[in-house]
C-alpha cells in the first residue's frame, strides 16, 4: 500500500483533522516566508551594489526581520500541532486497538508490541505525511522560480535527481526488509527476557543461568547485526546524496553561474537566489529521503495495526441479560493444527449446580473451557449459553456474567485490596471481608504488617502460589457472576483451605452454575455431574458415587494409583 492508503486506513479512527489543517496552513506560511526571505537577499545585494540608501536598507532589514519572526511563530505553532497530533494519535489509536483486541478476543502473541511499540513507532506518520506534501509542493515552487531566473542552471540541478531517487528506492527496500526481521526477532527477544526475569527463581533452581545467558547473548548478537546493517544503509543513502548534491552539483553551479555573470547573462544577486533555492531543494530532497526511509519502516508496523483495526466487530444484537444461563455443547470438535484435541463433544449443564470436568493432562479439559470462554475460536460444532449461540454473544456480555480463576491466578502490581476490588470497585469493606473469608484469605491478610494495603509485586511475585489463588478466588466471589469457572483454581492450596472453598461453592449451587476443572477430589466429589475426558472424548459421566463404582479412568485420574478411593480411604474423608 502507498502512504495515502495507510492514511485512509487510520484517519477514520482518529480526531486530528483540525490539527492537520492548522499544521498544513502554518507550513504553507513558512514556505511563503522562506521564499520572501530569499528574495530579500536579492533586494539587499542589488541595493548594496547600486547606490545604497540608509532608509531603503532600513526598510529591507525591517521587512526581513518581520518575515523571520513570522516564520519562527509559524514554526512554534507547528510544534504545538505536531505534539497534539502525536498525542491524539497515540491515545486514540491505543484505545481503538485495545477495544478491538478485547471485543474480538484477539489472542495474538504480539498484542503488547502492537499497543505500545508499533503505535509508538508510527505516531509521527500523519505529521510526516503533511511534511511530504509540503516538501513536494515547495520543490515544485522552487523549480518554477529557478526556471524563471535561469533555465540552464535549473537543468543542471535537475540532472542528478533521478539518480538519487533510484538509489533511495533500492536502499529503502533493503532497510524495510531488515526492519521487518528486526521487529520480529526483537519481539521474541523481549518476550524471552520477560520470561527469564519473571521466573528467575525457577531459572536458578534448574541451574539454567548459563543456558539462558547464552540464549540472551545469541539473540542480542543477531539484533545488533541487523541494526548495524540497517543503520549502514540509512547512512549510505544520506552520504551519497551529500556527495552528489553538495560537491558535484554545487561546483557545477558555481562554475556555470560564474561564467554567466562574466558574460553578462546574469547578475550576482540572481546567482545568490539560485544558490539559496538550490540549498532549499537539496535540504528538501534530503528530508524526503529520510521521510521515505522512515515511512518504509513505519509501514511494517502500520500493516500489523491495520490488521487489528480492520477486524470485523462481533455481532452485538444478543445480550445475556436476564437469561437462564444453562450451557449446551453440541458435536464440538477442535484441533491445534493437525492434532485433534476434542472430538464430537456433547454435554449439557443446567442453569444451577456444580459440574466438574476431569481427565489427565492433555485430555482437552482446558481447551473445552477456553472454547466456552471464547478464548479460542469455535470452528466446528455448537455451544449455546442461555440458549443463545456463543458466536453471536459479544465478549463484554459473556464476561459480565462469567467469572474465571485459573491455575495461574493472574494478579496485578498493586495492593491485595485493589486486586480484589477490580471485579467490583463499588463494593464496601464488609462485602470484601465476607468474600475473603469464603476464600480463606482473611487470617493470612491480618497477619501482614500492612494488611489489605500490602503491595504484592508484579504478577503477585511476593506471594506464594496458594496465596495468589486465594486472592483470585476472593475477587471471583466479589464479582458475583452467574457462572463460576474454576480451572485448577485450588491446585496450590492446602487441604483445609480447599474444604472451606468447597463449602463456599456449595452455598452457591442453588443460584449459580459452577464449572470445576480439577484433579483433586476435594472440589469434585460434591458435583451434580462429572464429565470424564480422555483423548478428547467424554468417556464417562455421572456423580462421584456412580463414577467411583463404574469408571476406572475416573479412579485413575482422581486417585492416581491409590485405589483406596473404593475402600473409604483419604478421599472419602475429604
Amino acid at each position: 500500500m502507498n502512504r495515502v492508503s495507510y492514511l485512509r486506513g487510520i484517519l477514520p479512527y482518529l480526531n486530528v483533522k483540525r490539527n492537520m489543517m492548522n499544521l498544513t496552513m502554518n507550513k504553507f506560511i513558512m514556505l511563503l516566508s522562506g521564499i520572501g526571505i530569499t528574495y530579500t537577499y536579492k533586494i539587499f545585494i542589488d541595493e548594496l551594489l547600486g547606490t545604497p540608501q540608509f532608509s531603503t536598507i532600513t526598510v529591507i532589514l525591517i521587512f526581513y526581520s518581520s518575515l523571520v519572526a513570522l516564520s519562527a511563530i509559524s514554526q512554534m505553532v507547528n510544534c504545538k500541532n505536531e505534539v497534539l497530533i502525536i498525542t491524539k494519535y497515540s491515545n486514540n489509536m491505543r484505545s481503538r486497538l485495545l477495544s478491538k483486541i478485547y471485543n474480538n478476543n484477539i489472542q495474538e502473541k504480539d498484542n503488547k508490541e502492537i499497543l505500545f511499540d508499533y503505535v509508538k513507532s508510527t505516531e509521527g506518520f500523519i505529521s510526516q505525511s503533511i511534511d511530504i506534501i509540503m516538501l513536494v509542493l515547495s520543490l515544485i515552487v522552487y523549480f518554477f522560480l529557478l526556471m524563471f531566473h535561469n533555465w540552464i542552471l535549473t537543468i543542471l540541478i535537475l540532472m542528478f535527481i533521478p539518480f538519487s531517487i533510484m538509489i533511495s528506492a533500492y536502499l529503502a527496500r533493503r532497510v524495510r526488509s531488515l526492519d521487518r526481521d528486526y521487529k520480529k526477532i526483537f519481539a521474541d527477544y523481549e518476550r524471552d527476557t520477560s520470561d527469564i526475569l519473571g521466573n528467575i527463581k525457577h531459572v536458578k533452581s534448574n541451574n539454567a543461568e548459563v543456558f539462558m545467558q547464552t540464549k540472551f547473548k545469541k539473540n542480542w548478537d543477531i539484533l545488533n547485526k541487523l541494526y548495524v546493517k540497517q543503520f549502514f544503509y540509512w547512512c549510505l543513502d544520506i552520504s551519497l546524496f551529500e556527495i552528489k548534491e553538495k560537491i558535484i552539483s554545487r561546483i557545477m553551479l558555481f562554475c556555470v553561474g560564474g561564467l554567466l555573470i562574466i558574460y553578462g547573462k546574469m547578475d550576482v544577486a540572481t546567482l545568490v537566489v539560485i544558490l539559496s533555492f538550490n540549498d532549499k531543494i537539496i535540504e528538501g530532497i534530503v528530508q524526503l529521503n529520510e521521510l521515505y526511509l522512515k515511512g518504509e519502516i513505519e509501514k511494517i508496523a502500520l500493516d500489523r495495526i491495520l490488521v487489528v483495526l480492520n477486524r470485523d466487530e462481533p455481532i452485538q444484537s444478543i445480550d445475556l441479560e436476564n437469561s437462564e444461563l444453562s450451557i449446551l455443547v453440541d458435536n464440538l470438535s477442535y484441533s491445534y493444527e493437525s492434532k485433534q484435541v476434542l472430538e464430537k463433544i456433547n454435554l449439557e449443564m443446567g442453569k444451577y449446580g456444580i459440574y466438574s470436568i476431569v481427565g489427565e493432562s492433555g485430555s482437552g479439559k482446558t481447551t473445552l473451557v477456553n472454547l466456552l470462554l471464547k478464548i479460542l475460536e469455535l470452528k466446528q460444532g455448537n455451544i449455546r449459553i442461555g440458549n443463545k449461540d456463543i458466536n453471536k454473544i459479544p465478549i463484554h456480555s459473556l464476561y459480565k456474567h462469567i467469572g474465571v480463576v485459573t491455575q495461574d491466578a493472574v494478579l496485578f502490581d498493586m495492593s491485595i485490596k485493589e486486586n480484589i476490588l477490580i471485579s467490583n470497585p463499588e463494593a464496601d469493606d464488609e462485602l470484601v471481608l465476607e468474600c475473603c473469608k469464603r476464600a480463606d484469605l482473611f487470617n493470612f491478610v491480618n497477619e501482614l504488617t500492612n494488611g489489605w494495603d500490602t503491595e504484592i509485586g508484579e504478577r503477585g511475585v511476593l506471594l506464594s502460589g496458594g496465596q495468589r489463588q486465594k486472592i483470585a478466588l476472593a475477587r471471583l466471589f466479589l464479582k458475583k457472576p452467574l457462572i463460576y469457572v474454576l480451572d485448577e483454581a485450588t491446585s496450590n492450596i492446602d487441604l483445609e483451605a480447599e474444604i472451606i472453598i468447597r463449602q463456599s461453592l456449595n452455598l452457591l449451587r442453588e443460584t449459580n452454575l459452577i464449572i470445576i476443572i480439577s484433579h483433586r477430589l476435594t472440589l469434585v466429589k460434591d458435583s451434580d455431574s462429572i464429565f470424564v475426558l480422555k483423548d478428547g472424548n467424554i468417556l464417562n459421566r455421572g456423580s462421584h458415587a456412580e463414577l467411583s463404582a463404574t469408571s476406572e479412568e475416573y479412579i485413575r485420574v482422581i486417585a492416581g494409583k491409590d485405589l483406596e478411593v473404593r475402600q473409604g480411604g483419604y478421599y472419602e474423608y475429604v
